[in-house]
């Protein structure tokens, strides 16, 4: 699933800006030269050295820190309310299965339902992916796309949650399932837009 690896990739990053941020300005100088390679060496006596990339900073902010930090929040709830409504789909299209229903108008309701959940979780990794591509540095709070694609994300959360709650309603939810889905919606009502 797209979303585990873009939210795992931006959590590494976070974790490295809070220790390159943590360490005095001499600990931050003395673990690059550690890191450098002869290569690196060359490559700056180069006579072609890019001036572009002269002073590009691979480390968050603490400024931009704070944005990728509530972006990271709005992904990680994704993809637990992507992976809750994966569960509960396989739970109900298994319950079907057992029951070996002859009324192929509840089957297919079930099908239909299943397939509306997946296609929404779909967008929902798409949507990560669009805004995973606005988290690289340098990020700015006032970016608006950044600030488009985090809240078109809210919005697709807020609304595969009430589209699961909707059709759940014509199955039975285990306990488990139940509880799952409450959670979320409580993670789901602190998460505002931007």
């Amino acid at each position: 699933m797209a979303i585990k690896e873009t939210l795992q990739e931006f959590e590494n990053y976070i974790i490295s800006a809070k220790e390159h941020h943590s360490l005095t300005p001499e600990e931050r100088l003395a673990k690059e030269i550690n890191t450098l390679t002869v290569d690196d060496v060359e490559d700056n006596e180069d006579d072609d050295f890019d001036d572009e990339n002269e002073g590009d900073n691979s480390e968050y902010t603490l400024d931009e820190l704070a944005v990728v930090e509530i972006s990271v929040e709005a992904i990680r709830l994704s993809l637990d309310l992507s992976k809750t409504v994966l569960n509960i789909m396989t739970s109900v299209g298994d319950r079907i299965a057992e029951k070996q229903s002859d009324d192929t108008d509840v089957v297919k309701n079930c099908q239909s339902v299943i397939a509306i959940m997946v296609d929404s979780v779909a967008v929902l990794e798409s949507q990560v992916t669009d805004l995973g591509a606005e988290l690289y540095p340098p990020v700015e709070s006032t970016n608006s796309e950044l600030i488009a694609h985090y809240n078109l994300l809210v919005v697709n959360m807020q609304h595969t949650f009430s589209l699961l709650k909707v059709e759940t309603i014509v199955t039975n939810l285990l306990e488990s399932e139940v509880k799952a889905l409450a959670t979320i919606g409580q993670r789901l009502n602190s998460c505002n837009g931007w």
